[in-house]
């Protein structure tokens, strides 16, 4: 069961069990693939030192990415990439089918000029992306070094990072929960107690329905450990 990120001494430590640290990393690991990326590359021995946007593509081809959905376990099911955004067939611009969570990771500059939009995505969005990389395989490092242990421990830096990664989580669960207006937030939750309630009374969830109870437990985890993270830092 989880602890509260809380700031000693110098870093936000939390205590974190085995399935609490494999959520985290699997989701982490998710989104590195909607964006394109490869968990792990370019990773460094130490987390304080990860994060740094790479100045090129990984060594690796990017269809490696392919090969990565297969590591995701049950937990993350309905995280990974989805059906294309717009015309069949379209590609992003880093390969692989685009992705309607990247509307939310890298929006439009502007919604109603599609060429200003175009110019802007051309020039920013693969520096963009590199960053959210990078901070998301600050959080599957963090979850590697905390695996023996169960705790968590984020210096100042890492743990701005892991902040950012874990709104682009959530981002990516709110896309596949449907969390779109106000109030949706609220039907995500009623939903998930409801799934909760049947399983303790021993109905069985159909496949859908088992990977929308995954995913809303997900998104209220990833979002109260990021305020509890938060509030470590701003306390500190």
């Amino acid at each position: 069961m989880a602890r509260a990120f809380r700031w000693e001494g110098d870093a936000a430590v939390a205590h974190l069990d085995d399935l609490e640290i494999e959520a985290l990393r699997e989701g982490a690991s998710a989104v590195i693939t909607v964006l394109g990326g490869i968990p792990g590359v370019d990773l460094a021995a130490s987390v304080p030192s990860v994060g740094a946007v790479p100045d090129g593509p990984p060594p690796q081809e990017w269809s490696e990415q392919e090969d990565i959905d297969a590591r995701f376990a049950e937990l993350t099911a309905g995280l990974g990439p989805t059906e294309p955004l717009h015309d069949e067939g379209e590609r992003s611009p880093w390969g692989g089918s685009r992705d309607s969570a990247l509307a939310r990771l890298l929006p439009p500059a502007h919604r109603e000029d599609v060429e200003l939009a175009e110019s802007f995505a051309a020039v920013a969005h693969d520096s963009v992306r590199r960053a959210k990389i990078a901070n998301l395989n600050t959080l599957v490092a963090a979850c590697e070094q905390a695996e023996e242990t169960g705790v968590m421990v984020l210096d100042a830096a890492p743990a701005r990072r892991v902040m950012a990664a874990l709104t682009d989580i959530r981002l990516v669960l709110a896309d596949r929960l449907g969390i779109v207006e106000e109030g949706d937030s609220e039907r995500v939750e009623t939903e998930t107690r409801w799934f909760i309630d049947r399983v303790e009374r021993g109905d069985r969830l159909d496949d859908d329905e088992q990977v929308r109870l995954n995913l809303g437990i997900h998104h209220g985890f990833m979002g109260w450990l990021q305020e509890t993270l938060v509030e470590a830092v701003l306390l500190r």
